[in-house]
């Protein structure tokens, strides 16, 4: 392949695109007031900060589910319900502040779906309320068999989310897949009696820190 053959986006490097766009708006806003154009630039800095390249992850095994970004664990709810009826346990987390936006796949398997939930952009504790807000889930089958749910939710900073995997692709749990902007809360949904291993108000490291264990549970029923 040459370099006319190259595309000006690399294709695992989505969030380019983000970066392409904020320098073509700061531009503009340079030539309208230079005043504008030197918030914009230190705007287009913080973005750089927030969406800089993911350090690479300890070897990923078939049963670990682990952090997809550097942050707080927000809390652990057990006894939960997903969409099928099955119990789960839902681990709530939140990216820091100057830790990149990026998101990698906690576990390594097969993407089995994307599903982009139209809802109102609010920020809320309530449960209730966080399930109507707008919000783009991912279900991922593991390579032994189970599944494991990734939430991005939408609240009133947190409005640009972004999925960057599609259904049906592999994962090896180094992959980014999706972005949320601004300081976004995540959700893990590991299916009940999984091995939880943080807990509330715990610091997490992406692809370092295990959330839960898989290991301990029956292989599913096919």
């Amino acid at each position: 392949m040459n370099d006319n053959d190259t595309p000006f986006f690399p294709s695992n490097q989505p969030e380019w695109r983000l970066l392409a766009a904020a320098g073509a708006l700061v531009v503009c806003l340079t030539a309208v007031w230079l005043p504008f154009g030197i918030i914009g630039f230190a705007s287009f800095l913080y973005l750089a900060v927030l969406l800089r390249p993911l350090a690479p992850s300890l070897k990923q095994n078939d049963y670990d589910v682990r952090a997809p970004v550097d942050g707080t664990i927000l809390s652990v709810n057990e006894g939960g319900f997903n969409e099928d009826g099955d119990e789960v346990t839902v681990i709530l987390l939140r990216a820091g502040s100057f830790s990149s936006q990026l998101q990698r796949a906690p576990v390594s398997g097969i993407v089995d779906s994307v599903i982009w939930f139209a809802g109102v952009f609010q920020t809320s504790k309530d449960q209730a309320a966080m399930h109507d807000a707008a919000r783009r889930e991912f279900i991922f089958e593991t390579n032994s068999g189970h599944q494991v749910g990734f939430v991005q939710h939408g609240d009133s900073v947190a409005r640009l989310l972004m999925g960057f995997v599609q259904e049906g692709q592999r994962i090896t749990g180094d992959e980014k897949i999706g972005v949320s902007l601004f300081h976004a809360r995540l959700s893990i949904i590991v299916p009940a009696q999984s091995d939880i291993k943080v807990k509330a108000g715990q610091r997490i490291l992406a692809g370092d820190t295990v959330l839960a264990s898989l290991a301990s549970l029956s292989a599913p029923q096919r």
